[in-house]
């Protein structure tokens, strides 16, 4: 979790850093509270912006093994 908000690329996603930020600190509610609002800009975005995201949020799941 600590690369991944290091990640320059997270300023590009403010509403998934608060979700990581919360659950980092072990507030999970909160974290999924959070969630809602980065849903709901994930939904305004095509295709492409959604690949992009998964693409690079694989990328640090892969490298946490």
């Amino acid at each position: 979790m600590h690369d991944l908000l290091n990640d320059p690329n997270m300023n590009n996603y403010p509403e998934f850093r608060t979700f990581c930020e919360l659950k980092r600190r072990g507030l999970r509610k909160q974290a999924l509270a959070a969630m809602t609002p980065f849903l709901e800009t994930v939904e305004t975005w095509d295709f492409d912006q959604r690949q992009e995201f998964v693409a690079w949020l694989y990328t640090h799941d892969e490298s946490s093994d």
